[in-house]
Protein backbone atom coordinates (compact mmCIF):
# COMPACT_ATOMS: atom_id res chain seq x y z
CA UNK A 1 0.00 0.00 0.00
CA UNK A 2 1.33 3.41 -0.91
CA UNK A 3 1.47 6.40 1.42
CA UNK A 4 -0.90 8.23 -0.96
CA UNK A 5 -3.44 5.41 -0.47
CA UNK A 6 -3.28 5.87 3.30
CA UNK A 7 -3.69 9.63 2.91
CA UNK A 8 -6.77 9.14 0.73
CA UNK A 9 -8.26 6.81 3.35
CA UNK A 10 -7.64 9.41 6.05
CA UNK A 11 -9.16 12.21 3.99
CA UNK A 12 -12.26 10.08 3.35
CA UNK A 13 -12.84 9.80 7.12
CA UNK A 14 -12.67 13.55 7.70
CA UNK A 15 -15.73 15.81 7.43
CA UNK A 16 -16.20 17.05 3.84
CA UNK A 17 -15.31 20.66 4.67
CA UNK A 18 -11.85 19.38 5.63
CA UNK A 19 -11.27 16.31 3.47
CA UNK A 20 -12.42 17.84 0.18
CA UNK A 21 -10.17 20.86 0.61
CA UNK A 22 -7.11 18.74 1.36
CA UNK A 23 -7.81 16.32 -1.49
CA UNK A 24 -7.42 19.25 -3.90
CA UNK A 25 -4.56 20.98 -2.07
CA UNK A 26 -1.52 21.51 -4.34
CA UNK A 27 0.93 20.53 -1.58
CA UNK A 28 -0.93 17.58 -0.11
CA UNK A 29 2.03 15.27 -0.70
CA UNK A 30 4.05 17.40 1.76
CA UNK A 31 1.37 17.14 4.46
CA UNK A 32 2.77 16.15 7.84
CA UNK A 33 -0.25 16.44 10.12
CA UNK A 34 -3.79 17.73 10.43
CA UNK A 35 -4.73 19.50 13.67
CA UNK A 36 -8.39 19.43 14.75
CA UNK A 37 -8.89 21.21 18.07
CA UNK A 38 -12.42 21.98 19.28
CA UNK A 39 -13.16 25.70 19.00
CA UNK A 40 -10.28 26.37 16.61
CA UNK A 41 -9.97 26.38 12.85
CA UNK A 42 -8.57 23.21 11.28
CA UNK A 43 -4.97 23.49 10.21
CA UNK A 44 -2.64 21.53 8.03
CA UNK A 45 1.05 21.34 8.83
CA UNK A 46 3.44 20.92 5.96
CA UNK A 47 7.20 20.47 6.04
CA UNK A 48 7.85 24.22 5.96
CA UNK A 49 4.51 25.92 6.74
CA UNK A 50 1.26 25.74 8.68
CA UNK A 51 -1.96 26.68 6.93
CA UNK A 52 -5.55 27.14 8.06
CA UNK A 53 -7.82 25.69 5.41
CA UNK A 54 -11.29 26.64 6.64
CA UNK A 55 -12.91 29.56 8.46
CA UNK A 56 -15.26 27.11 10.17
CA UNK A 57 -14.20 26.05 13.65
CA UNK A 58 -14.12 22.47 14.82
CA UNK A 59 -17.02 21.37 17.03
CA UNK A 60 -17.37 18.14 18.96
CA UNK A 61 -19.80 16.80 16.33
CA UNK A 62 -16.99 16.91 13.75
CA UNK A 63 -14.78 14.73 15.95
CA UNK A 64 -17.71 12.44 16.75
CA UNK A 65 -18.33 11.92 13.02
CA UNK A 66 -14.68 10.93 12.53
CA UNK A 67 -14.78 8.48 15.42
CA UNK A 68 -17.98 6.88 14.09
CA UNK A 69 -16.39 6.41 10.67
CA UNK A 70 -13.28 4.87 12.21
CA UNK A 71 -15.14 2.34 14.31
CA UNK A 72 -13.75 0.79 17.47
CA UNK A 73 -10.04 0.89 18.14
CA UNK A 74 -7.79 0.71 21.16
Amino acid sequence: MLLADDLNKLLDVLPPFIGNVLKKHPRREALIEIVLDIGRRPEARFSNATEYFSYRTIVWQDLDLILKKLGKFS
